[in-house]
Protein backbone atom coordinates (compact mmCIF):
# COMPACT_ATOMS: atom_id res chain seq x y z
CA UNK A 1 0.00 0.00 0.00
CA UNK A 2 1.00 3.08 -0.90
CA UNK A 3 -1.36 6.76 -0.08
CA UNK A 4 0.04 10.15 -0.86
CA UNK A 5 -1.19 12.70 1.65
CA UNK A 6 0.32 15.54 0.32
CA UNK A 7 3.29 16.23 -2.33
CA UNK A 8 4.14 19.94 -2.94
CA UNK A 9 6.97 22.39 -3.15
CA UNK A 10 9.53 19.16 -3.34
CA UNK A 11 8.16 18.07 -0.03
CA UNK A 12 5.66 14.49 0.80
CA UNK A 13 4.17 12.62 3.07
CA UNK A 14 2.99 9.12 2.70
CA UNK A 15 1.21 6.52 4.55
CA UNK A 16 3.12 3.19 3.27
CA UNK A 17 3.69 -0.41 4.31
CA UNK A 18 6.37 -0.80 1.34
CA UNK A 19 9.02 1.48 3.43
CA UNK A 20 11.36 -1.28 5.65
CA UNK A 21 10.06 0.02 8.71
CA UNK A 22 6.59 -0.87 7.90
CA UNK A 23 4.96 -4.14 7.95
CA UNK A 24 2.23 -5.60 5.56
CA UNK A 25 -1.01 -4.17 6.67
CA UNK A 26 0.87 -2.11 9.29
CA UNK A 27 1.59 1.55 7.61
CA UNK A 28 4.24 4.33 8.48
CA UNK A 29 3.76 7.59 7.71
CA UNK A 30 6.52 9.01 6.03
CA UNK A 31 7.56 12.59 5.52
CA UNK A 32 9.98 14.29 3.25
CA UNK A 33 10.20 18.15 3.55
CA UNK A 34 12.14 20.63 3.99
CA UNK A 35 11.03 21.22 7.59
CA UNK A 36 10.41 17.67 8.42
CA UNK A 37 12.01 14.23 7.64
CA UNK A 38 11.24 11.38 9.32
CA UNK A 39 9.64 7.56 9.70
CA UNK A 40 6.51 7.96 11.87
CA UNK A 41 4.09 5.42 13.36
CA UNK A 42 0.93 7.00 14.85
CA UNK A 43 2.20 7.34 18.66
CA UNK A 44 5.50 9.11 17.37
CA UNK A 45 5.85 12.67 17.59
CA UNK A 46 6.55 15.25 14.64
CA UNK A 47 7.88 18.41 15.78
CA UNK A 48 7.65 21.61 12.95
CA UNK A 49 9.53 24.07 11.99
CA UNK A 50 8.75 26.26 14.81
CA UNK A 51 9.27 23.84 17.88
CA UNK A 52 5.45 22.65 17.84
CA UNK A 53 4.58 18.97 18.57
CA UNK A 54 1.95 16.84 16.83
CA UNK A 55 0.98 13.15 16.83
CA UNK A 56 2.03 11.52 13.89
CA UNK A 57 -1.79 10.00 14.41
CA UNK A 58 -3.38 13.78 14.67
CA UNK A 59 -1.76 13.98 11.40
CA UNK A 60 -3.12 11.23 9.37
CA UNK A 61 -7.03 11.13 11.12
CA UNK A 62 -6.89 15.10 10.13
CA UNK A 63 -6.07 14.07 6.62
CA UNK A 64 -8.57 11.66 6.58
CA UNK A 65 -11.35 13.96 7.67
CA UNK A 66 -11.41 15.86 5.14
CA UNK A 67 -13.89 15.53 2.24
CA UNK A 68 -13.22 13.31 -1.11
CA UNK A 69 -11.22 10.93 0.86
CA UNK A 70 -11.16 7.81 -1.66
CA UNK A 71 -12.44 4.42 -0.21
CA UNK A 72 -8.16 3.25 -0.24
CA UNK A 73 -7.22 6.50 1.26
CA UNK A 74 -9.69 6.07 4.33
CA UNK A 75 -8.34 2.39 4.17
CA UNK A 76 -4.81 2.96 4.40
CA UNK A 77 -5.71 5.76 7.41
CA UNK A 78 -7.48 3.46 9.11
CA UNK A 79 -4.50 0.86 8.99
CA UNK A 80 -2.34 3.40 10.42
CA UNK A 81 -4.37 4.26 13.29
CA UNK A 82 -5.69 1.45 14.14
CA UNK A 83 -2.06 0.04 15.29
CA UNK A 84 -3.02 1.94 18.79
CA UNK A 85 -4.07 -0.56 20.68
CA UNK A 86 -6.34 0.58 24.20
CA UNK A 87 -4.33 0.79 26.95
CA UNK A 88 -4.65 -2.25 29.59
CA UNK A 89 -5.76 -0.24 32.74
CA UNK A 90 -3.94 -0.87 35.84
CA UNK A 91 -6.81 -3.37 37.80
CA UNK A 92 -5.98 -5.90 34.56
Amino acid sequence: MRVVLMQEDGGSAVLTDEHEAASPGRPVLVVEAADVRGVFRPRDLITGPGGEQIHAVSVVMGWASEDGRLPEELAAAHAFVSQLAPCASASE
